[in-house]
């Protein structure tokens, strides 16, 4: 006979919403060829759905930690940037949309996503003793007051000490 407690966590497993963030693996029919697959995340839906954060050959961009764009960036990968959303159990690509800068953007070639950054505009799981880590780009929040976390946040550097950011989901 299983214990209290186990039977407490198996309910709250079961009547909690799943959010999976990983870079699990999409099925290679809904990979384009030299797509690198930047971080996914299964979406607390009734339907199976999950997001699929993308780069078509991406550039590795390592810091120098002394610009503002470092200090949002940090190392990263710059190219073209897409975000995809797969139904995973029929193995169907939904949609894609691309993710670009703003028109006034001297970068309009790509976009920036970070792979170890400070904790400031990203977050940052499990930061070291620099504030720096690999963050958790896909980080679903509820961004429109629906009580669902849906919706996540992706940065682009204007300035110094300015960056634009527009959320996704």
């Amino acid at each position: 006979m299983p214990s209290k407690l186990t039977l407490i966590l198996l309910w709250l497993a079961a009547a909690l919403p799943i959010v999976a963030q990983s870079t699990s693996t999409v099925p290679p029919t809904l990979r384009p060829a030299g797509a690198q697959i930047i971080e996914t995340v299964i979406l607390p839906t009734a339907k199976s759905r999950m997001l699929v954060l993308w780069m078509a050959s991406p550039r590795r961009v390592m810091a120098t930690w002394v610009t503002a764009a470092d200090l949002l960036y940090g190392d990263h990968w710059f190219g073209l940037t897409n975000l995809s959303l797969v139904d995973p159990v029929a193995s169907k690509l939904i949609n894609t949309i691309p993710v670009q800068p703003p028109e006034d953007s001297a970068e309009r070639d790509g976009f920036a996503i970070p792979f170890f950054t400070y904790g400031g505009g990203y977050h940052v799981p499990a930061p070291n003793r620099d504030r720096k880590g690999k963050p958790a780009i896909v980080h679903l929040k509820d961004f429109t007051g629906e009580g669902l976390p849906a919706q996540f946040a992706l940065f682009h550097h204007v300035v110094s000490g300015i960056a634009a950011g527009s959320v996704f989901g």
